[in-house]
């Protein structure tokens, strides 16, 4: 199984501070913009539905980062017997 990262960026919504996570891949800045320009409608992990843009819904930081991988049951579970 391959611990490859992905690369995102966050995000937090305007109305209510819930903070998001985007996974980028290999896109640049400008394509990120451009997509999230382009989504209209979307449920904020806050639980409120927004009908604008996402790029205009969040405050977006667009450094990039690399995301830890996520554990698998296996991994959690020896985390645990520690």
């Amino acid at each position: 199984m391959s611990e490859e990262k992905e690369r995102r960026i966050k995000g937090t919504c305007k109305i209510c501070g819930a903070e998001l996570q985007v996974n980028i891949g290999d896109l640049t800045v400008e394509e990120v913009k451009e997509k999230l320009a382009a989504r209209r409608g979307y449920e904020c992990p806050g639980f409120h539905v927004e009908l604008g843009a996402m790029l205009e819904g969040y405050d977006w930081d667009f450094t990039p980062f690399e995301a830890e991988p996520v554990m698998t049951d296996e991994q959690w579970v020896e985390k645990l017997r520690k």
